[in-house]
């Protein structure tokens, strides 16, 4: 039976005799965005760098964003949008 399911990057390949195979590919192709505080630009900026293997995007919320948009981390208001 072949199965294919996209879970945090990780490409499920297939299962054979119940276990999932699975291949450790990075999706090149999507891009991933976080919001981000103060407290939390480092974290932000790691996950995007190991899991891209690129150098992140990082631009500034504008004030009218700001009111809105919440750090991906917590409940804080975001200060950072950060790409890759």
């Amino acid at each position: 039976m072949e199965a294919l399911f996209f879970i945090n990057f990780i490409l499920i390949h297939r299962v054979e005799n119940g276990y999932v195979i699975m291949k450790n590919e990075l999706r090149k192709d999507v891009e991933m965005m976080y919001y981000a505080c103060e407290e939390h630009i480092e974290l932000a900026l790691d996950i995007v760098v190991d899991e891209q293997e690129l150098a992140p995007t990082i631009d500034k919320i504008t004030d009218k964003e700001m009111l809105s948009t919440k750090c991906s981390f917590c409940e804080n208001g975001a200060l950072y949008s950060i790409k890759a």
